[in-house]
C-alpha cells in the first residue's frame, strides 16, 4: 500500500507542477512591468518547464532502461524541491526562467519513472487501475496546487512558490518504498555473470546458448512454459544455434528473447505522439489563459482563477478514476472520441458565455475530456511495448505531453494579440471537435488503425 500511495504522491508532483503559480500569474505580470514583452516572459515561466520537461524526457527513459530507476527518482525529486521553490528567493526574472528549467527537469524524470515502475510492479487489470488513479492523483494535484496557488496568491505572488515543498515530503517515501524492480536487478546481474564465465571458457555447444536464452525468457516472464514448449513455438533446431555470452549484453538482447508485446510501428506512435502534443496545447489553455481571461471580465482575481482551474482539476480527477470502467468497453480510439468532444464541447462553453458560472460548467466538460487522455495513452502504450523499450517509449511520451504544454503559449499568443483570449478559445473548440469527427469517420472507413 505504501507503495501505491507514493506512487500516487509523486504523481500529483508533475502534470500540473509549472501550473501551480498560474493564479499568481497577473500579479507576477505587474511585478515585472517594466521589463518589455513582460506579458510574455511571465507566462513562459509557467511553460519553462514544459519545454525542459520534453527535452528530458526520452533521454531519462534511456538512462533508466539502462542504470535503473530508483537512483533517477530519488535525484529527480531532490531536484524538485530545490528548483520549484526557488522563486520563494529570486527577484530576478532571467534565475526564475533558470529554475523553472531545472524544475522542468526533474518533472521529465518523475513523470516518466512513476509511469515505467507502475507499468513494472504490476500487470493486467491491476495494472490499468493504478494507472487510472494515478491520472486522478495528477488531477487532485492540480486540485491543491492551483488552489492553494490561488489562496496564497493573494497575500504575495512569492507565496505558491511554497507548495513546492512538498518534494521533501515524498523524498524519505520513495527512498523506503520505490525499491528497484526485481526483474531488471536479476537481469543486469546475470548477465554480468554471463560476461565474467565467457572470460574463462566459451560457449560454443548448442545445450549451452539454449539454456542462456531459456534463462533470460524465465527472468523476464517466471511464469512462461517450459523450455520444450518455447522451442517447439520458436521453431528453431537447437542443433544448429551457437550463441556466445559476448553478445549478450544489456544494450543487445534481442526483444525476440522475451514472450512480450513485439511493439508498435514507427507511424503508429508518431500518430499518438502527435495527438497527445495538440492535446497538451489545448489543455494548458486553462491554466495560461483563464486568469487573465476572468481578468479581462472582470470575473475575479487570483483567488477565483484559481477555484475554477480547481474544479477543472476535480472533473479531471474524476473521470481518471472512471477509466478502468471505460477500458473494459470502449477501445483506444474510441475514448479519443469521446475526450476530443468532451473538451471541445467544453471550450465553446467558455468561448461563448459571459458569467462565471457558465465557464465553470465549460471547465468542468473540458475537464472530463482531460481526464481519459493520459491513463488512455499510457495504458494502450504499455500494452503494446516490450519491456526492454518501455522506459524509451514512455520517455518520448512524457517529451509530447511537455512539448504540448510549453507550445500552448507561444501558438495562442499570436492569436490573443491579434483578436483576444475568446476567440482562442473559440479555435481551439473547433479543433478539438474536428479532431473527434476526424478520428471518427476514419476509424469507420479503417483508413487508421489505432487500436
Amino acid at each position: 500500500m505504501l507503495k501505491i500511495l507514493t506512487l500516487l504522491l509523486t504523481s500529483t508532483m508533475t502534470i500540473m507542477a509549472g501550473a501551480a503559480i498560474s493564479p499568481a500569474l497577473p500579479k507576477i505580470q505587474e511585478h515585472f512591468a517594466d521589463i518589455p514583452n513582460a506579458d510574455l516572459w511571465v507566462k513562459l515561466l509557467l511553460a519553462t518547464p514544459a519545454l525542459f520537461t520534453a527535452i528530458a524526457g526520452a533521454p531519462v527513459g534511456g538512462l533508466i532502461d539502462r542504470y535503473g530507476r530508483r537512483p533517477f527518482m530519488l535525484g529527480a525529486v531532490l531536484l524538485y524541491g530545490i528548483a520549484g521553490s526557488a522563486g520563494l528567493i529570486f527577484d530576478d526574472l532571467t534565475l526564475l526562467l533558470l529554475s523553472r528549467a531545472l524544475l522542468g527537469i526533474a518533472v521529465a524524470a518523475i513523470t516518466t519513472i512513476s509511469a515505467t515502475l507502475i507499468a513494472d510492479y504490476y500487470t493486467g487489470a491491476t495494472r490499468v487501475k493504478v494507472l487510472g488513479w494515478q491520472s486522478a492523483a495528477m488531477g487532485l494535484g492540480g486540485v491543491v496546487f492551483v488552489l492553494f496557488g490561488g489562496f496564497l496568491a493573494e497575500f504575495n505572488w512569492r507565496m505558491p512558490f511554497l507548495i513546492y515543498l512538498v518534494a521533501f515530503i515524498a523524498l524519505p517515501l520513495v527512498w523506503l518504498a520505490l525499491p528497484e524492480p526485481a526483474r531488471l536487478s536479476n537481469r543486469s546481474t546475470h548477465l554480468n555473470q554471463l560476461s565474467q564465465d565467457h572470460d574463462r571458457h566459451s560457449l560454443t555447444s548448442a545445450n549451452s546458448s539454449d539454456a542462456i536464452l531459456t534463462y533470460a525468457n524465465e527472468v523476464e516472464r517466471p511464469r512462461s512454459r517450459s523450455t520444450t514448449a518455447n522451442r517447439s513455438t520458436r521453431g528453431r533446431s537447437t542443433s544448429t544455434e551457437v550463441i556466445h555470452a559476448s553478445v549478450l549484453t544489456a544494450d543487445d538482447i534481442p526483444t525476440s528473447f522475451f514472450p512480450e508485446p513485439v511493439g508498435l510501428s514507427e507511424s503508429a506512435i508518431a500518430t499518438v505522439y502527435g495527438l497527445t502534443v495538440i492535446t497538451m496545447v489545448m489543455f494548458y489553455m486553462v491554466p495560461v489563459q483563464l486568469p487573465f481571461y476572468l481578468k479581462q471580465l472582470a470575473l475575479g482575481s487570483s483567488r477565483e482563477a484559481g477555484i475554477a482551474i480547481a474544479i477543472s482539476s476535480v472533473a479531471t480527477a474524476i473521470s481518471a478514476v472512471s477509466y478502468s470502467k471505460l477500458n473494459a468497453k470502449l477501445s483506444f480510439s474510441k475514448v479519443l472520441i469521446l475526450l476530443y468532444g468532451l473538451m471541445g464541447l467544453g471550450y465553446s462553453i467558455i468561448a461563448t458565455t459571459h458569467q462565471y458560472g457558465g465557464i465553470l460548467a465549460g471547465l468542468v466538460l473540458s475537464g472530463l475530456g482531460v481526464g481519459l487522455v493520459l491513463p488512455n495513452i499510457n495504458v494502450w502504450l504499455n500494452a503494446k511495448t516490450p519491456i526492454a523499450r518501455r522506459g524509451k517509449v514512455l520517455g518520448g511520451l512524457t517529451s509530447c505531453i511537455f512539448l504540448g504544454q510549453f507550445c500552448s503559449p507561444i501558438v495562442l499568443q499570436p492569436i490573443v494579440k491579434a483578436f483576444s483570449i475568446q476567440t482562442s478559445y473559440g479555435i481551439a473548440s473547433s479543433i478539438l471537435i474536428f479532431l473527434a469527427l476526424s478520428i471518427a469517420i476514419l476509424s469507420w472507413l479503417g483508413w487508421v488503425k489505432l487500436d
